[in-house]
């Protein structure tokens, strides 16, 4: 939701995205430097998530990385090809009866990927317990400790009110309490 959020300009969502590609940047040791693949394991079309990933691109693009677009319709298999001027890898797996499973060589490219120094992020839309799709990310994420299942719900937004009340007192507290102790 915060990526489909992001791409359709929500502000909040827009600087999520971006923190995420700069923070993974900050991860990698790839020679590739400021350059997303950003790839959607499902055939589409320019109406469903590749235009969906058109805005994120924008996105990144806006924070100074070069983004290429590609899915299983433009590219089949995820290929050392593809993958040789990236260094983040951003996976997305949509819900819909279009998502291939990766395959045991894309597994062990992306592990390859990852072990070079490079970023990956997975992403799945809100998907049913049993649906089939979990598997094909789990067999990726299980290599890094990370299992999906189920799913959580959650408003479209978070609200910060109380924790932002909750602080801005706390810090008044602490601040009259440090000015007596400075004054004693």
């Amino acid at each position: 939701d915060r990526f489909a959020a992001a791409a359709g300009g929500i502000k909040d969502d827009r600087r999520y995205v971006a923190n995420l590609a700069d923070w993974l940047e900050q991860s990698v040791s790839s020679q590739a430097r400021g350059k997303v693949l950003i790839y959607t394991v499902a055939n589409t079309d320019t109406k469903g998530p590749l235009a969906f990933g058109a805005g994120l691109s924008e996105i990144l693009r806006q924070g100074k990385y070069a983004v290429t677009l590609s899915d299983r319709s433009r590219a089949p298999k995820l290929s050392d090809k593809i993958l040789a001027d990236a260094d983040q890898l951003w996976l997305f797996f949509p819900d819909s009866g279009s998502v291939n499973q990766l395959t045991d060589a894309e597994l062990k490219l992306i592990s390859r990927f990852n072990e070079r120094g490079n970023g990956i992020l997975v992403a799945l839309e809100k998907r049913q317990p049993d649906s089939e799709g979990y598997a094909s990310v789990n067999r990726l994420t299980s290599r890094y400790g990370v299992l999906f299942a189920g799913a959580a719900g959650s408003n479209s937004r978070i609200s910060v009110s109380v924790a932002s009340q909750f602080f801005a007192s706390a810090s008044e507290v602490l601040g009259r309490f440090l000015k007596i102790v400075h004054k004693a």
